[in-house]
């Protein structure tokens, strides 16, 4: 549980935000969320709050543990399921997704590409990809590899079929971009 504990120190400090990344989003009762590695589960209890028994939340994550926990979690929330799953699996879900969110995880996918080209398969019509990552920012996170350049966020996900509408700036030494489906072709200007 150390591991678990740290994880969720960390999501729940002030610096990271938590609240305003929520609000940012626009999450709303009856969505459907699809967390990308679920750490200790912090955002798993703050998204199950706002989506309320209309909406559901589902966790992916390689490491057993994590799963387990969340496990734990949806035994009071309800509307959690924690799925494990293989390294670029993805989850056969029975309805369409709402939100895909990943927080310091994009870095370590693989066929990063071929992979949101997949999960494009389960996202609603009006579904968005969020992801927050460490950015190219000097810091511990870049010197160890545990980052990802937002030029190369951006170009995996338009190659996947996605636009970047839009690019916040709420988090230091981190990205926060929102992606949609790229239906019209729109695109905000990336610099």
């Amino acid at each position: 549980m150390k591991r678990i504990d740290r994880y969720n120190k960390i999501a729940s400090a002030p610096k990271n935000k938590s609240t305003e990344v929520i609000n940012t989003l626009g999450v709303v009762r009856g969505n459907k969320i699809l967390e990308i590695g679920v750490g200790g589960g912090y955002y798993a209890k703050l998204f199950s709050e706002i989506v309320g028994d209309k909406g559901n939340y589902y966790g992916i994550d390689t490491d057993e543990t994590f799963i387990e926990n969340l496990k734990i979690i949806g035994k009071t929330n309800l509307n959690i399921a924690g799925i494990k799953i293989l390294p670029n699996e993805i989850p056969d879900l029975q309805e369409k997704i709402d939100f895909v969110f990943t927080r310091n995880v994009y870095h370590h996918l693989e066929n990063r590409t071929d992979y949101f080209r997949k999960i494009s398969d389960i996202i609603s019509t009006k579904g968005k990809i969020v992801i927050i990552d460490y950015d190219e920012s000097f810091s511990l996170f870049r010197l160890t590899g545990h980052y990802t350049k937002k030029i190369l966020i951006v170009k995996e996900l338009k190659e996947a079929g996605f636009s970047i509408t839009s690019d916040l700036k709420l988090l230091n030494k981190q990205s926060f971009m929102i992606f949609e489906k790229n239906t019209t072709g729109h695109n905000i200007r990336y610099s």
